[in-house]
């Protein structure tokens, strides 16, 4: 099993109750200057907290804003996840053209949470306001002036206003007054770390499990032969099936009841989710052919 770690850090609401958490790639595995790696990075943390963590284990009740970036817009990541637990954090250096406005404007119509980071007002992410949520400020880099302009700017539109880099008493009070939402930084609670143990699983196994449930036809006996047959597929959905997220009264310990348990759909959705990270080291032309012609599985949830 490989070592891994998460950053987790609190966001709270006008009251100081916590309204989510961001979470945070930590490690060496991916260089996070680089597009790709930190397109990886994304899917890394998307794996590990779902499939191997659990939500509820790492953010209990409340949302978890997770980085996204241009990749994972293009490729629809959002849509493998539970649209009512995460937040599509949109990342300041996304590069804006109408592919990513119209797959952001598709998740806004099917009921995700945008939030806008580092928020600057310009022409181009204008465009994006109409779909955002939650726009993210970073009072720090900008000092008062700067805010307080910025959030004049902003009120005429329909969005929750989040504080980032919040350091003192006073400036929270402010921004409160100001009109902000939510608060996040070092005044309130700096960054921890969640960490666990992550079982490889076999590529070509992953490969052949994410093409045969994507199959219209496939049977479920088919889909708990190729599970069985690996021990990361299998430790890994039995793992998933008995985590809090579904809070079952007695474990399962059959890949035969968990898939019976779960039904197709719900198998769908767990396959494409472990693809992320499983085959994020393969070339890119086998991973458009295993994920691209995969079905939205969340699509219609």
């Amino acid at each position: 099993m490989a070592e891994f770690i998460i950053g987790r850090q609190q966001i709270f609401d006008q009251k100081l109750n916590i309204y989510a958490y961001e979470l945070l790639f930590r490690g060496q595995d991916f260089d996070l200057t680089h597009k790709d790696g930190a397109t990886q990075a994304t899917n890394q943390v998307i794996t590990d907290c779902i499939l191997e963590l659990g939500l509820n284990n790492i953010v209990g009740p409340h949302k978890a804003f997770i980085n996204f970036t241009t990749q994972n817009l293009l490729e629809n990541t959002a849509l493998r996840l539970p649209k009512d637990r995460i937040v599509i954090e949109v990342l300041e250096n996304i590069e804006i053209d109408s592919r990513i406005i119209t797959n952001l404007k598709e998740l806004s119509q099917l009921g995700y949470t945008i939030a806008l980071d580092d928020f600057v007002f310009s022409e181009e992410w204008e465009a994006l306001i109409e779909f955002a949520n939650i726009i993210k400020l970073d009072i720090l880099e900008m000092g008062e002036t700067k805010t307080r302009e910025l959030v004049k700017l902003l009120k005429p539109y329909n969005v929750k206003l989040l504080a980032e880099k919040v350091e003192t008493l006073d400036e929270f009070h402010y921004l409160r007054e100001l009109g902000c939402d939510y608060f996040q930084r070092y005044f309130f609670n700096k960054p921890n770390i969640v960490a666990g143990r992550r079982i490889g699983i076999n590529q070509s196994a992953a490969i052949r499990l994410l093409t045969i449930v994507n199959n219209p036809d496939v049977e479920l006996l088919e889909v708990s032969k190729i599970i069985s047959q690996d021990v990361g597929l299998s430790y890994k959905l039995l793992h998933y099936i008995n985590s809090a997220f579904f809070a079952l009264p007695n474990n399962i310990d059959s890949i035969k009841h968990a898939i019976s348990y779960l039904g197709l759909k719900e198998i769908r959705r767990w396959t494409n989710i472990l693809a992320l990270a499983s085959l994020s080291n393969k070339s890119e032309a086998v991973l458009q052919n295993a994920l691209i012609q995969c079905v939205d599985p969340w699509k219609n949830v």
